[in-house]
């Protein structure tokens, strides 16, 4: 029908929408408040407590996404929305599942490196969370390889994911 094919044809130019302009309007919204968030020539702890008290960030909801982060990662929510995006929505372009698994380790792998080697937080407790939790998708993935590989018996299966869950609550 004619509804169906409106329908069909916002849901294809939506589907370049959001996955583009969501990141790109975070960025640009945020690029308006860089010299504010990480000004040039100043130390990264005094940067830290000017942003606390300072008015024009508190005004604007926008700036919060960037106040958990160190000044030079001022942009690092927008890293962290493609990467949302890339593991929920781009995998679904992939066409089988070893496709799906390249690409989810390879995600997984590069994350997980940019995160432990940025810290980007301010608070280096949440750093270290957002690095178990990169951890967890990894062995996830790993938990999942094992099982489809009809290597492992059911019994073994319950083994290897009591160990699993003991990683995860190590990290």
């Amino acid at each position: 029908s004619d509804r169906y094919d409106i329908m069909l044809i916002f849901a294809l130019i939506m589907m370049l929408v959001y996955p583009v302009g969501a990141p790109l309007a975070l960025f640009v919204l945020l690029l308006q408040h860089k010299q504010r968030l990480d000004p040039p020539g100043t130390e990264e702890n005094e940067v830290i407590e000017r942003r606390k008290t300072d008015k024009v960030l508190a005004e604007e909801p926008i700036a919060q996404f960037s106040m958990v982060y160190r000044p030079k990662y001022w942009f690092y929510e927008v890293y962290n929305t493609v990467r949302r995006l890339l593991l929920t929505s781009a995998v679904l372009v992939t066409r089988d599942l070893g496709e799906t698994t390249l690409f989810i380790v390879c995600v997984g792998i590069v994350t997980l490196v940019i995160e432990q080697e940025s810290k980007p937080h301010v608070n280096p407790f949440l750093s270290a969370f957002c690095q178990a939790c990169c951890w967890q998708i990894l062995l996830f993935i790993l938990y999942l390889l094992l099982l489809d590989s009809d290597l492992t018996t059911e019994r073994q299966a319950v083994w290897i994911s009591a160990l699993l869950m003991i990683a995860n609550v190590c990290l």
